[in-house]
């Protein structure tokens, strides 16, 4: 069945209209061709200087992004360093309240026993008076 078709189409010959026809087409399709490549080499060199500066701008957003990571690396380090040092803050404020309730403890001992001393010896000061 092809080859019938294409044996019919080869034997059919074009008539000078008909390949008048075709061959404006093909340069109706070349000239349009034309057409949009220089259009396409225009509009390309018009975005050039556009899409230098999206370049640009990318290339800075990168940077930005890499010191933006560097500074929260150092960040973390340094949060870290400080809640080390605020456990080791709570410990100590932790003693230094244990050893205050001791001296409370032993001031208020100390100061007991000065008052006795103070009484006994305002008892003894009325002994030897008498």
């Amino acid at each position: 069945m092809k080859k019938s078709i294409l044996a019919s189409v080869a034997k059919r010959a074009m008539t000078n209209e008909e390949i008048q026809k075709t061959m404006g087409f093909i340069l109706e399709q070349q000239a349009q061709f034309a057409v949009n490549i220089q259009r396409l080499q225009e509009e390309r060199l018009r975005d050039h200087p556009r899409l230098t500066r999206l370049e640009e701008s990318f290339q800075l957003l990168v940077q930005l992004a890499q010191n933006t990571d560097t500074r929260l690396d150092r960040l973390e380090s340094t949060t870290t360093t400080l809640e080390s040092a605020a456990t080791v803050l709570e410990s100590n404020m932790a003693t230094l309240a244990a050893a205050q309730t001791h001296t409370d403890e032993r001031f208020s001992a100390l100061t007991l026993c000065g008052q006795i001393l103070g009484k006994r010896n305002e008892v003894l000061n009325r002994c030897s008076s008498a």
